[in-house]
């Protein structure tokens, strides 16, 4: 199978958001709401999470919220860290970027095996930011999604 580049930027776009956009906000919950009760949790995530148990349920969704902006901006800026859209090269002065490929292999033991496709998915071989996409897709989930207001 192998894919196009815009597609596979997609499943490299859906893979960011369900594995480190979805997955951090879950943490993060887990330690506001569940710190004391954890085992294994630190000191720091006990206070956390008895600090924020003392909030109304205003306040509680407030810090979910500004959580939730946290985790968009840094996911977003390494989106556009290797979209090469920072304003300047990596190894400055030399002219210099960095590219992203999906590689596919013909076995699961492809730590040592070459790949048998490969595709560069980022902005410059698929003529859309992966910052862009990954915004899109996100506004697209989150238009089907219910939030609560913050009234």
């Amino acid at each position: 199978m192998s894919l196009d580049p815009a597609a596979a930027a997609e499943v490299f776009a859906d893979m960011v958001i369900d594995c480190v956009y979805d997955s951090s906000l879950h943490s993060m919950d887990r330690v506001l709401r569940t710190g004391l009760d954890r085992n294994g949790a630190t000191e720091a995530e006990r206070c956390l999470s008895r600090w924020f148990s003392e909030l109304d349920q205003h306040d509680m969704l407030m810090v979910s919220r500004i959580v939730e902006q946290a985790v968009n901006s840094a996911v977003f800026g390494m989106l556009v860290l290797l979209d090469g859209a920072t304003g300047g090269y990596p190894l400055t002065p030399t002219p210099s970027g960095f590219a992203l490929y999906l590689h596919e292999y013909g076995t699961s033991e492809h730590e040592s095996e070459e790949p048998t496709s490969s595709v560069r998915i980022d902005g410059e071989a698929t003529g859309t930011d992966l910052h862009d996409l990954y915004t899109w897709l996100l506004s697209q989930r989150e238009a089907t999604t219910p939030h609560n207001d913050l009234d």
